[in-house]
């Protein structure tokens, strides 16, 4: 429906209203026309209805037409109105336009024409008027915005004429718009020398479509502090007068920078402080496995000698208190490696029946001497063949198996697994300790889990511990993506629970477990040779003795320099170094090695040994050209079987120089 042109005629001369509507009616039959004989009456439809053009006589009874022309525009009416006048002359005239009128007519001159004329051309002036007025009022409107904005916000043309600043712009910075007239001044405070290498970027702002992020900059102020502001630019289109503009707006982020400087800042002096911890543990680990080797292997040679029962007897404590002693070390260690997020999972094929008899068979004899029975059932849903990492199984299933037994006087100890499908190829096994022993207050359960903590302190005196062990076993567990609880009652026995989650073998591997067992073949009267670096007097004397009663030719040195002399003048089947050793440590010493080997024809295995047991420290000796790697204290056996398996190797390989490594 199309809209309908509303006007007017406010005029007390009943001829004269019809005279007009009949000229206005000719004119365009859209129109409506509305009447009013009196100001009064003018004025209450002026302020009660919406117009599009209003006629006045100059001439009304009591309120004239002036007045109710300035009473109108002092209402807020902003429509078009044209004077009527029966009165011509240029005061009557001014008078009018200076009240608000648009235009005026003369009656004596009054045509159709003409009054629609001067009505259309009334009504344009009006529709002109109020889009400059509405103009007028956004800019005015987006300017206030700007100066009242909670960011540094900047306009400038493209000629460099600053435009607007905010208020928060010149309460951080300090400067005023009249202070900062082109961007060329506000650049030469705030960045210095380097003002002309920002105002070439600013240049290109014009030429973007587009919000675009800026970078980050350091501004200095008035007060001579330095901001970092992040700046962002749109484009603002073109003036008026033709210039481009663009709108700068910048988010102050030095406190977060500072914030941000401190984090890194802490977090580097936490790296230091991890590092010193990790140096230091592994520095502790030397110097207390060091002496502990001697221990343990000096009273292995005493026992086998011919002793009487007492001293057997007095020797096995010995023993047995290093091994414990040794058993608070690797405790302490393994925590300290899985709070560093050092500790990485092997995944392996291993036999789970095999694992949970090897740590039954650990505290099967402490079980009998106790009078305590041990019983084991797997279930059937629980694969034969696992992929994961045996060690740390063993390690957990050793803390809960081992304090079951520690805490139990008479009864018996439980285990239950059971298994469940955890995925395509993955199975979650649930293990169970069910024990008889003291059990457990249900207010210290909480407790059992925390690090250097027992639920009592008077259990650290009758059983010892570090406190420690139940912590590893949960952290480990949260390494095979599995947790760890316990329920337990004061004097009812307690039962321990966890879960891990281990892969499943592939059908085309065989299911078997896989053990290395090796012996060497010794040519009729030949003795192989054995090149043993070590510094510590014990150990090195305490090898020497243990290789040559296994038909080893042992020449022992007491720092790398002596063994790569000793390489030099004559051949091993295979070297023994420790690490850590004066003047050149046992990297350094394998490092020449292996450089002399390059011109020989031959290749001898050099097997690390170390006091050193943290995470890394064996990648680190294969890294350096060693070929395997043994911890101390030092086991006999396994070191001898070690030693066996690198001779028969280069045995098999005498007519073959090996590659480097």
């Amino acid at each position: 429906m199309e809209n309908i042109f509303r006007i007017l005629i406010i005029d007390d001369d009943t001829i004269d209203r019809k005279s007009m509507k009949r000229l206005l009616q000719g004119a365009n039959s859209k129109y409506e026309i509305i009447e009013a004989d009196s100001g009064e009456a003018g004025l209450e439809r002026l302020f009660s209805e919406d117009f599009h053009c209003i006629f006045i006589d100059y001439m009304l009874p009591q309120k004239n037409g002036i007045e109710v022309l300035r009473e109108a525009r002092a209402g807020g009416i902003c429509t078009p109105i044209i004077m009527l006048t029966g009165h011509g002359g240029e005061l009557v005239a001014t008078e009018m336009m200076k009240a608000g009128a648009t235009d005026y007519i003369p009656k004596s001159i009054l045509t159709r024409e003409i009054l629609y004329k001067t009505m259309q051309a009334a009504v344009q002036t009006a529709v002109a008027a109020e889009a400059k007025e509405k103009a007028r009022a956004s800019e005015e409107r987006f300017h206030r915005a700007i100066a009242s904005a909670p960011l540094p916000v900047i306009i400038h043309a493209e000629d460099g004429e600053v435009l607007q600043i905010s208020n928060t712009w010149t309460e951080i910075t300090g400067y005023t718009q009249q202070d900062t007239p082109r961007v060329k001044d506000w650049l030469q405070r705030a960045y210095g020398a380097q003002w002309e290498e920002v105002h070439d970027k600013v240049k290109n702002l014009f030429n973007i479509s587009e919000r675009v992020q800026v970078g980050e900059y350091m501004v200095k102020t008035r007060s001579g502090s330095t901001r970092i502001w992040d700046f962002s630019t749109a484009p603002l289109g073109s003036l008026a007068d033709g210039r481009r503009a663009v709108i700068s707006m910048a988010t102050d982020i030095t406190e977060r920078k500072r914030y941000e400087d401190a984090l890194l800042k802490a977090k580097e002096e936490a790296e230091r402080a991890n590092t010193a911890k990790s140096q230091f543990l592994a520095n502790m680990s030397h110097e207390i496995r060091t002496p502990m080797n001697g221990i343990l292997g000096m009273t292995d040679l005493i026992l086998m000698m011919d002793l009487g029962d007492q001293q057997r007897e007095y020797l096995e404590i010995v023993k047995s208190s290093t091994k414990l002693l040794l058993n608070v070390l690797n405790d302490i260690l393994d925590y300290s490696k899985v709070e560093a997020d050092k500790l990485i999972l092997e995944e392996i094929p291993f036999g789970l029946g095999s694992v949970i008899n090897e740590v039954i068979a650990l505290f099967d004899y402490a079980a009998q001497q106790k009078g305590v029975s041990i019983t084991t059932s797997i279930g059937v849903d629980v694969p034969r063949i696992l992929i994961g990492d045996p060690f740390r199984l063993r390690q957990v299933l050793m803390n809960l198996i081992g304090n079951a037994i520690k805490f139990t006087d008479k009864g018996k100890v439980d285990i239950a697994i059971t298994g469940r499908q955890w995925g395509e190829d993955q199975v979650k096994v649930k293990f169970v300790i069910v024990d008889t022993g003291i059990g457990i207050a249900e207010g210290k359960i909480d407790r059992l889990f925390q690090s250097f903590s027992q639920v009592d302190d008077s259990i650290t005196r009758q059983f010892g511990g570090t406190g420690l062990g139940l912590a590893i076993a949960e952290k480990l567990t949260k390494l095979m993506d599995g947790e760890i609880w316990a329920e337990s009652k004061d004097g009812q026995g307690s039962t321990f629970c966890f879960t891990a989650v281990f892969g499943l073998q592939s059908a085309q591997v065989p299911q078997r477990d896989i053990v290395y067992q090796d012996s060497i073949q010794y040519e009729s009267g030949e003795l192989k040779k054995v090149l043993l670096a070590e510094d510590d007097l014990v150990s090195r004397n305490m090898l020497t003795i243990i290789l040559k009663k296994n038909g080893f030719k042992v020449i022992a040195v007491e720092d790398g320099q002596q063994a790569v002399e000793a390489f030099e003048q004559e051949k091993f089947d295979v070297i023994l170094m420790d690490v850590n050793m004066p003047y050149l440590d046992g990297y350094g010493a394998t490092a020449i090695i292996r450089l002399k080997e390059k011109t020989m024809e031959y290749y001898t295995p050099i097997i690390a040994m170390t006091a050193y047991a943290l995470q890394g420290d064996r990648e680190k000796c294969l890294v350096a050209g060693m070929n395997d790697y043994i911890s101390k204290p030092i086991n006999f056996s396994q070191t001898v079987d070690l030693i066996k398996k690198y001779v028969k190797k280069t045995s098999e390989c005498i007519h073959e120089k090996l590659p480097h490594i």
